[in-house]
């Protein structure tokens, strides 16, 4: 039996019902791009994993909120800049920042048994330093680099000597050789690498794709140990500057990328920080046409709307594929445009959840809370949640991702500036959540096999009871909220029963209505 206030939860039920509730007959549309339609075949589910990021599987629903959890942030940053390359010296002034960007990717490499790290550091417009093998300083007015680490086990990282490029100092008029002995790969702003385990040609296992300083436009290149790479081809005309950030669709067979850009239409201009009209920063978000990066389609635009403060632009998005249903989330970096900086346009950025089912169509949530919030005043990531990487991975049942701090706004001063990489991480599944005080959740008609129903929630403080009905609404015999083991603690895989029974008891297609009290639902699957 269900205690501590759910003791007449079937009448709690029947009063949201009619009080709230359309009949059977009505269409209900859900909320942030899912739609569910009464009648037709029931949906099936397998075996997989079911998130609450839309309405997709939601017939009804009352007294629930859709709320986006924030991640748990370490307190310091993971890499540091540390190194002369990782600097922004300014040219006859007596200060540099340290710069480092996660514009790049992290990942867990098999063949090497280790995280691996592909980041990012800017020397700004300072000249005091050649490049010869990348061509620095020329066309690479901001002297990007990409850089290198690794870690045993994604916290503490190091980063090898790969003896690939010279970083020479300019003295006098002269050359000073400063040997090869540093971390710099290539000069990409921002690379996207993948490690493509049914590439047939060995030399091209690894693949990046990124906007590449030395060249202006994006372009990719191919590895057989992701630290030689190939000489980089174009594939995509964009000549602005901006990061370029992709992941891999399995179930899709393609690529899906997000792209920082400035938009085409006269109603998203603003005042910039030097009093000029300008366009607004937007996403461009990208699919490509199969299995290479080679050939892509835009697809649509993510353009700010009203829900947002006036002054809102995307400083771009991180897309990755999360859970054995495929859905593609992505990381939107909403910048709040506050007026002019020190040094550029300013105002804090921070990290907001988009998805996206087909990685054509992208939908934000009605809840705009930062999924990545920014840290206190004062702190390494105070100002900015600039960029995530790609390669948000799960890890002991952990989601972990790493993110770009500044201790700064976007238009912050030059001098004491700090651009680090920090790491957080959600329990799994635990990306957005339905949750409330008193409310109930009935599912469309489902369909799937197995006899175990495991359900992600945090019930401390409350219960959660699950009713099973018949695909016309009426519960079926034995599995009711009374007769429910309810749920009244917090764990990532609750096996719900019935006076001891299971789904193997039940007639299919069938739903699933939920009864939440002071708790938070985050998924469900059958086992």
């Amino acid at each position: 039996m269900i205690s501590n206030g759910f003791s007449n939860s079937g009448s709690l039920v029947n009063r949201l019902l009619s009080r709230w509730f359309l009949p059977v007959s009505c269409a209900v549309v859900g909320v942030g791009g899912g739609e569910t339609a009464l009648g037709g075949d029931p949906h099936q589910i397998g075996n997989k994993t079911q998130l609450f990021v839309d309405d997709l599987l939601i017939h009804r629903k009352d007294g629930v909120s859709r709320r986006v959890q924030q991640g748990s942030k370490m307190d310091k940053p993971v890499v540091m800049p540390e190194h002369p390359w990782e600097f922004a010296y300014h040219h006859g002034e007596d200060y540099f920042a340290k710069h480092i960007f996660i514009y790049g990717t992290v990942m867990f490499d098999p063949h090497q048994d280790q995280y691996r790290m592909w980041y990012m550091s800017r020397m700004s417009g300072g000249h005091d330093f050649v490049i010869p093998e990348l061509e620095i300083p020329g066309a690479n007015i901001h002297c990007d680099l990409t850089l290198y680490a690794t870690s045993a086990d994604g916290i503490h990282w190091e980063k090898p000597d790969l003896g690939l490029c010279h970083f020479n100092r300019v003295e006098n008029g002269g050359i000073i050789d400063g040997g090869a002995e540093n971390n710099i790969m290539l000069d990409t702003h921002g690379a996207s690498v993948f490690l493509d385990e049914e590439e047939p040609d060995p030399q091209r296992r690894y693949k990046a794709i990124g906007f590449f300083r030395r060249f202006h436009d994006v372009r990719t290149c191919y590895s057989p140990d992701g630290i030689h790479w190939s000489e980089p081809q174009p594939v995509v005309d964009r000549r602005n500057e901006g990061s370029f950030n992709a992941c891999y669709v399995p179930s899709l067979e393609c690529y899906v990328s997000g792209s920082l850009n400035r938009s085409n239409d006269p109603r998203y201009e603003y005042i910039n920080y030097v009093g000029k009209r300008g366009r607004k920063r937007v996403v461009t978000a990208l699919i490509s046409k199969g299995r290479d990066l080679e050939r892509w389609d835009e697809t649509m635009v993510i353009y700010p709307d009203e829900r947002d403060p006036p002054n809102t632009q995307f400083y771009g998005m991180t897309p990755f594929v999360y859970g054995d249903n495929g859905t593609i989330f992505g990381f939107l970096h909403a910048f709040d445009y506050t007026g002019p900086g020190p040094t550029n346009d300013d105002g804090p950025i921070d990290a907001q959840l988009v998805y996206s089912h087909d990685g054509r169509k992208w939908h934000r949530l009605e809840d705009r809370s930062p999924v990545i919030p920014l840290g206190p005043e004062g702190a390494f990531d105070g100002g900015m949640i600039i960029m995530t990487a790609v390669g948000t991975f799960l890890h002991d049942d952990e989601l972990v991702a790493y993110y770009n701090g500044r201790n700064f706004g976007h238009g912050g001063p030059n001098k004491d500036s700090l651009f680090s990489i920090g790491r957080v991480s959600w329990r799994r599944d635990r990306l957005v959540a339905l949750q409330a005080e008193r409310g109930v959740v009935e599912t469309v008609p489902l369909e799937a096999r197995g006899n175990c129903l495991e359900i992600n929630a945090d019930a401390t403080g409350g219960e959660i009871a699950v009713e099973v009905l018949d695909a016309e609404e009426k519960v079926q015999l034995g599995f009711s909220s009374e007769a429910c083991d309810a749920i009244a603690d917090d764990s990532l895989s609750h096996q719900v029963r019935w006076e001891g029974r299971d789904l193997s008891d039940i007639r299919r297609p069938f739903r699933l209505r939920f009864v939440i009290r002071n708790a938070k639902l985050y998924a469900f699957k059958i086992l």
